[in-house]
């Protein structure tokens, strides 16, 4: 029998007619080595691409540009809105809605969908609506925002979605009001986070954080945004109850900015 050659391929068959396995066969266990015998092609082939022809690198990495445009994340609220406006005007952005579960995420979505389509922005929404579930489900009772210290998820999950657009820059419409009741909208936490996304060579903007909603509302006004487009109600009705804690400061804010005429109609309550 022939010796084999220093630097020969190696037969694929042995000398009894039965295959050899390949390298992987004899390394790998048999339930990992159908996607072994598929990738392998592939790979060698080139860079493989994602569902829309895209390449990505063979590790499975996106092949991104750096994106120059912050990415906004969006409620539907007051807040979100007229940061959209401000950020389209300054040059362009990304919008960005996240379903956690909360109860009013239907037409939370579809009043971004509607501020966005005025501007002929695409906003994009991701799901997390499974996890959001799960960790409500932890208390005996189940409230209308259903995920303890949203915004800190919120912001990590953009973050997460902003890198991976190569955006490094993300906003979020607080306000004073919002840092009266939570805590994720405070000076501590607000320094803290950005220490935080700095690491990462992100940063955040939060420009209304120390303005009161009425003031907000006025720069609205001002852009031209449609606030009567806008969604704040807690129970997720096609029209704002008027009595939950967030139509109640809505419904004063616009009093007090002297915009009661651009405000939505309320179920109940005094107009």
């Amino acid at each position: 029998m022939a010796t084999r050659r220093h630097g020969s391929h190696r037969p694929l068959w042995r000398s009894d007619d039965t295959p050899r396995p390949r390298f992987y066969q004899s390394i790998i266990p048999k339930g990992m080595q159908a996607g072994m015998a598929l990738a392998l092609p592939a790979l060698a082939a080139g860079p493989l691409r994602r569902w829309d022809n895209t390449p990505t690198h063979a590790v499975g990495w996106p092949v991104t540009n750096a994106s120059p445009l912050p990415v906004l994340l969006m409620s539907g609220g007051v807040e979100s809105a007229t940061l959209l406006y401000t950020l389209q005007q300054a040059g362009g952005v990304l919008p960005l809605f996240l379903d956690y579960g909360q109860r009013a995420r239907r037409p939370e979505w579809r009043a971004v969908q509607t501020l966005c389509a005025a501007l002929e922005v695409t906003p994009k929404a991701f799901d997390l609506r499974h996890f959001g579930n799960q960790v409500g489900a932890l208390t005996p009772q189940r409230y209308h925002v259903p995920v303890p210290h949203r915004n800190f998820l919120a912001i990590a999950a953009a973050a997460g979605i902003a890198q991976a657009w190569g955006a490094e820059v993300l906003c979020l419409g607080i306000t004073a009001a919002d840092a009266e009741v939570d805590p994720c909208a405070r000076d501590p936490f607000l320094t803290a986070i950005r220490t935080a996304l700095a690491s990462l060579s992100m940063t955040l903007h939060t420009p209304f954080c120390h303005l009161a909603k009425a003031e907000v509302i006025g720069q609205g006004r001002n852009l031209g945004v449609p606030l009567q487009k806008t969604y704040s109600c807690l129970l997720g009705r096609a029209r704002h109850c008027g009595i939950c804690p967030q139509c109640q400061k809505r419904r004063a804010a616009f009093a007090q900015a002297a915009s009661m005429d651009v405000d939505v109609h309320y179920a109940a309550g005094k107009q």
